[in-house]
């Protein structure tokens, strides 16, 4: 989980010249720098409204409430006017932004994407596709989900697990998803395809069949498989024009059929790819590690192997969170696209600590003399992964692998990391928060 703390102003409530227990009666409610969230919304999770009456103390738990949610570094309070008919003003600062994550559903196969949100945000005002990284917004998120299946009749255990930003999701994420029962893909039924993809997309949805079911933003989603033989080949405007679900339970888990049609579109080419360069990979490097090139076909495969060196550029240099982007323009008289690639770097990170278990007495002297990353050192996310590859000379892990776990605070910077090595096995690379 993440553990950024809450750090918050003391100076909620100023009500000293009043007694403790006066009544007030709102009169108006008036929230300062609220975005992104709308005044209705920040009104109904503080819990007072216009015409209610209050004392310091029902004041005191508004604010807190919305401190509570983790979506403001700050929240103070001012009152105006006489005691019957008072304005309220909360003066609100919202939470970096860098410290919101998206929200992704892997397997709420009973709401389409768009009646899902709807009906979280009924429950969870504040909720608008993102969540804050601390607060309780993620726990009201699993209760919202567990009130609604539980009024289908449906018995459900949820869990919901943040990821770091990747080639194909560069934001930071948090994924809802239903561990039981299990959602398994059953059948998948697509009309629209030519000839000359239905191999391949007969493929890559076979592979699909009888696994967990996901239309989440972490991993490999159903319509990522439907797409990615087409965005392989640059068919960038290929669509999922309808998507049907259809259900059918047993008394250990819910078999999900997939009806949908596809509009195919044309092959784009690269009209250019442009990264401006940075001290960590300059834009000579980048165009030379690059596999895409201008009038290549705009394979989407080709696309993340670009990024992907430029985010190992920056995790190599301790920029964890670095986010990978590249902005597309089509241009649908040529059919060309052109990608602006950025990346938000975020902090960098070091390494807090750093434990090697399961070594012999002699294989703790080769690792104490080889390893070279050390606490206080900028980390290097790229490191513990050749560790043995580039040690090949340490004869006492001949035959030996690790799996290792770095574990990144984002309040402090700071990673702890730990590596498990074993006889035999291949390498486990594991990155929490």
């Amino acid at each position: 989980m993440f553990s950024r703390a809450l750090l918050l102003s003391a100076a909620l409530v100023c009500l000293t010249t009043s007694p403790a227990l006066a009544q007030y009666t709102v009169k108006e409610m008036v929230f300062k720098d609220g975005a992104p969230y709308a005044d209705a919304d920040l009104q109904s999770t503080s819990g007072l409204k216009p015409g209610t009456s209050f004392t310091a103390a029902d004041l005191q738990a508004a604010a807190q409430r919305l401190i509570d949610t983790g979506a403001f570094d700050d929240v103070q309070v001012a009152l105006d006017g006489p005691f019957k008919t008072i304005t309220v003003t909360f003066a609100l600062k919202p939470v970096d932004p860098a410290h919101l994550l998206q929200a992704g559903f892997e397997n709420f196969v009973w709401w389409t994407p768009q009646e899902l949100a709807a009906a979280i945000q009924a429950k969870v005002p504040l909720f608008h596709g993102t969540l804050p990284e601390a607060g309780n917004l993620q726990d009201a998120i699993s209760t919202a989900l567990q009130q609604m299946l539980a009024e289908k009749s449906i018995a459900a255990t949820i869990s919901h697990i943040p990821f770091e930003p990747s080639i194909r999701h560069p934001n930071r994420i948090v994924e809802y998803k239903i561990d039981k029962p299990s959602i398994r893909l059953s059948a998948v039924k697509l009309t629209g395809i030519s000839s000359t993809f239905q191999p391949a997309v007969d493929k890559a949805t076979a592979s699909a069949i009888g696994k967990p079911y996901s239309e989440g933003l972490a991993g490999l989603s159903l319509p990522d498989q439907i797409l990615g033989p087409y965005q392989d080949l640059g068919y960038l405007d290929t669509t999922i024009t309808r998507f049907d679900r259809t259900l059918s339970a047993t008394t250990d888990h819910i078999d999900v059929e997939v009806s949908a049609s596809i509009q195919e579109g044309v092959p784009y080419r690269l009209s250019k790819l442009e990264w401006a360069g940075s001290p960590f990979m300059t834009t000579a490097a980048f165009n030379a590690a690059a596999p895409l090139h201008p009038e290549d076909v705009a394979s989407r495969k080709a696309l993340d192997a670009s990024l992907k060196n430029l985010a190992a550029a920056y995790r190599s240099n301790g920029y964890m969170d670095a986010a990978v982007v590249a902005t597309s323009t089509l241009d649908a008289s040529t059919h060309h696209v052109a990608y602006a690639v950025s990346v938000n770097q975020g902090q960098q990170y070091r390494l807090r600590s750093i434990d090697a278990v399961n070594l012999t007495p002699a294989q703790r002297k080769d690792f104490d003399s080889a390893w070279k990353l050390q606490p206080g050192d900028i980390y290097n996310a790229e490191y513990a992964a050749t560790f043995l590859t580039k040690n090949t000379a340490l004869r006492s892990f001949a035959g030996y692998s690790a799996s290792y776990k770095a574990i990144a605070d984002p309040e402090t910077h700071l990673v702890d990391l730990t590596l498990t090595f074993v006889r035999g096995g291949t390498l486990i690379n594991v990155t929490a928060n």
